[in-house]
């Protein structure tokens, strides 16, 4: 891909624009012919408001992914780059919580036009305290600390021990982000793969995960993410498929990230017959591999899933205006048995929905959802 001057979001910077993805990435015509994965899935994830507990009756705070096949992502991307030129001073970075109606309806417009999912979870911090936060983390905790090992070896214990004093670690904010962190990834290889399995399975090979820095430094978020995040994410796996195979889609593309019987990482190992042959786990290392933090402004898709989790919290707290928010349904997934298209998580009691301003919202959002398993 050539380098072009920065314009994003209206900057002319005089310098060469980076790359919607770094170079090792790009694509090339001869490395299409060259490579066997020439097609990826790209993640991008945001974070919408700060997790802490509200003094109002209803404050929503998101994570919100976008997942963008590679065959079409170029286009996407300058789409997008051409439609927001200008909307933002010279320097200035485009971000979706300045824009207005008009803009946010012309952003929904362009970009679900393509076969993009937009894949997210709420949580409402004026429906929790610090009191029912914290009860859920100490829960947590000891569901990581006393889970039964198959196969016990000092080394699993260790890790075990380890973990739980991580989450232990975290504050009450950074520990619900993480929850709702966690989620959208689990939603994001459950979902995608049964969506594109059946659409562009092709693109099922290859994972490249890109989350919204916050800081030019390492943030405690991203360190979070790397050494408790996953390791949680992981953990869980091994209780619970994270991937439900669809009858008559295509997962060739998708087994290399299989881990059958002795294939199966050593770390796992204690947790499973790893000399029964029938035994598979996912490798999520291996689908995680190329997960990266960066700037926004380095990645167009990061902008855009900026403006779209913007466009989503806004309209869930009442600060966005239907024609702002109409039609983002339509790049959502549409709720397996019954759920929101957008996730609503409660680390308190059950959920309760009845009454809530943005019940409505969430509703228009289901009618306009795609359907994720393709009728037979």
């Amino acid at each position: 891909m050539s380098l072009e001057a920065d314009k994003a979001g209206g900057r002319t910077s005089g310098r060469k624009r980076p790359p919607d993805l770094p170079s090792s990435l790009q694509l090339n015509s001869r490395s299409l012919c060259r490579q066997p994965c020439s097609t990826r899935m790209y993640i991008f994830i945001d974070e919408s408001g700060n997790f802490e507990t509200a003094k109002r009756d209803h404050l929503v705070s998101c994570v919100t992914a976008l997942v963008v096949p590679e065959p079409f992502s170029k286009t996407l991307f300058r789409k997008f780059r051409r439609l927001t030129r200008g909307w933002v001073a010279s320097g200035a970075e485009l971000k979706g919580s300045k824009l207005d109606e008009s803009q946010m309806s012309r952003v929904l417009a362009t970009v679900r036009r393509f076969d993009v999912l937009l894949i997210a979870a709420a949580i409402d911090m004026g429906r929790h305290s610090e009191a029912g936060i914290r009860r859920h983390q100490e829960e947590q905790i000891a569901i990581i600390r006393d889970a039964p090992v198959k196969f016990p070896s000092p080394s699993a214990v260790a890790r075990r021990s380890s973990l739980s004093e991580r989450v232990a670690r975290l504050s009450l904010p950074l520990y619900t982000q993480l929850h709702v962190l966690n989620r959208v990834v689990r939603d994001v290889l459950h979902v995608a793969t049964l969506y594109y399995a059946a659409r562009i399975p092709r693109t099922l090979g290859r994972f490249c995960w890109r989350v919204d820095a916050k800081d030019h430094a390492v943030t405690a978020y991203e360190r979070t993410w790397t050494d408790v995040g996953f390791p949680m994410l992981e953990a869980a796996s091994v209780v619970e498929p994270m991937v439900t195979p669809q009858d008559g889609a295509d997962y060739r593309h998708f087994s290399r990230f299989v881990a059958r019987g002795a294939e199966v990482p050593p770390r796992l190992r204690p947790h499973i017959d790893a000399g029964d042959p029938t035994v598979e786990l996912l490798d999520l290392a291996l689908i995680m591999k190329d997960l990266r933090f960066a700037q926004s402004h380095m990645l167009t898709g990061l902008r855009i899933v900026d403006v779209l989790a913007s466009a989503l919290r806004r309209a869930m707290n009442g600060r966005l205006q239907r024609p702002g928010w109409k039609g983002l349904g339509r790049m959502m997934p549409r709720g397996l048995r019954g759920a929101h298209s957008v996730a609503q998580l409660s680390m308190e009691d059950d959920l309760d929905l009845t009454g809530v301003p943005y019940l409505t919202t969430l509703r228009e959002w289901d009618g306009e959802a795609k359907r994720v398993v393709l009728p037979r």
